[in-house]
């Protein structure tokens, strides 16, 4: 009987708060019920702190991965162990209570339509119990690790690609996990808010949660310079650093190197994974000019208001261009100088004719003198 069971708890689960410090797939092989080999004979270890990628084409069996790490899949065969614990020896039942330990980043966000940002990351707290007034002290501080307060109360159908994606980042750290498990975050991204998600997960893993990324992006990868690991058709054909390698070692060596934990307490331990006594940082001040940096790249939708704000000054200025500016010794308004300017034009004409009329009269006088004098 495990010692969960027994009433038992070991040194381990005296000190361990959270799953997955580290994660080991031993001779690990996974084949569908259709016969497709996702995985075969597949080992290598992550340690707790690492940002680790998952590359390969469609196929490769990267999702297989996470599939296996969230028991969402069975291993056709070896052992998985989180936390040294044997989740392949896991209990059906206990699987959901594992799950609450894992934050989850999937590619198509998976956000609740009917919930506003700050729901969604706040229904993640709900879940694991805990109380209102450390989700709202909790919620604001992650939307903001993100660069997401200002979108709090906007709807999964207002988000760009990349704002959606963030909330599901703020969604799996909130409970703050020890590890997180990244499907394809950026796989309906462009390039800058692809770079923005890693920024931010770069900067989580920072904060000491490991990061499991599984990606096809490659350039992404290049310029963040963290461990890889290559699959191909089912087997790792390349590791870039640490862990087991991918040659076949005997099962009698791996079991001597890696005792698996039984003791289910620290997945049956069902109080709030968040308690008043806990601190409310995360060390915002010290990623908030990372996060500046990042929304500063990325293309500001502007709101209703803020549009018709704008078309409000363009019309403005469009009236102002318009009109005629008076002058500070002008007396007379724009329409009295019009008419003034009128009236002056027509008095010259005038005068102008009279003076025209009178030098013919003095031509005609003078003719007329002439013949007389003939």
């Amino acid at each position: 009987m495990p010692a969960a069971e027994s009433g038992k708890t070991s040194d381990f689960c005296l000190t361990a708060q959270y799953m997955a410090d580290s994660i080991n797939f031993i001779r690990v092989s996974k084949t569908y019920d259709n016969g497709v080999v996702a995985l075969d004979d597949v080992s290598f270890s992550v340690a707790e702190g690492d940002f680790v990628f998952v590359i390969g084409e469609s196929g490769a069996g990267k999702s297989t991965i996470v599939k296996l790490l969230t028991r969402e899949e069975k291993a056709s065969g070896g052992r998985i162990l989180l936390n040294n614990f044997d989740i392949t020896a896991l209990y059906d039942k206990h699987v959901p209570f594992m799950r609450r330990k894992i934050g989850m980043i999937f590619q198509d966000y998976r956000l609740i339509e009917t919930k506003t940002v700050y729901e969604n990351v706040a229904f993640a707290m709900e879940i694991v119990g805990a109380s209102p007034r450390v989700i709202a002290r909790r919620v604001p501080i992650v939307l903001r690790l993100v660069g997401l307060r200002h979108r709090a109360d906007a709807y999964p159908n207002q988000l760009s690609g990349g704002e959606a994606q963030r909330a599901g980042i703020a969604r799996a750290v909130v409970n703050k996990p020890k590890l997180i498990l990244a499907d394809e975050p950026t796989g309906n991204l462009d390039p800058v808010n692809g770079e923005s998600i890693m920024a931010v997960l770069s900067r989580i893993n920072h904060e000491g949660t490991t990061v499991l990324c599984c990606t096809h992006d490659i350039e992404t990868v290049r310029r963040m310079h963290h461990r890889v690991i290559e699959f191909r058709e089912g087997a790792l054909i390349s590791d870039s650093g640490g862990g087991y390698c991918s040659l076949p070692m005997p099962p009698k060596q791996h079991a001597g190197e890696v005792q698996p934990n039984t003791d289910l307490d620290w997945i049956l331990n069902r109080t709030p994974v968040l308690t008043p006594a806990e601190p409310a940082e995360i060390s915002a001040a010290t990623i908030q000019d990372d996060i500046d940096r990042i929304l500063a790249r990325l293309p500001r939708r502007e709101t209703a208001a803020e549009n018709a704000e704008t078309a409000a000054d363009e019309d403005a200025e469009m009236v102002a261009g318009e009109e005629t500016a008076v002058l500070p010794g002008d007396t007379e308004t724009p329409a009295e100088d019009s008419e003034s300017t009128k009236a002056e034009d027509a008095g010259a004409a005038e005068a102008e004719a009279g003076e025209t009329s009178e030098s013919e009269t003095a031509e005609t006088t003078a003719d007329g003198t002439d013949e007389a004098d003939a």
